[in-house]
């Protein structure tokens, strides 16, 4: 459900549909920020599923979708 009490999905939604466009446009730069962030190694799951991720793991797991994207277009 979405709230403005806990607005961790819509921040997610919004951090994945930009990063997916910056790794669109710009691969090299989508690495960067995916390598910036690596040393944060907090659980920014919130409980949601049974993955316990980083911002790190997310931006490559955003980035290699795009890649695979754009390999078979």
């Amino acid at each position: 459900m979405l709230s403005m009490e806990d607005a961790t999905m819509v921040l997610a939604g919004i951090y994945g549909v930009l990063f997916i466009g910056v790794a669109w446009r710009y691969p090299h730069m989508a690495l960067g920020i995916a390598m910036a962030v690596a040393p944060f190694q907090n659980d920014v799951s919130s409980g949601f599923g049974p993955y316990r991720m980083s911002m790190g793991e997310i931006s490559v797991s955003l980035c290699f979708i795009v890649y695979v994207m754009r390999w078979m277009m």
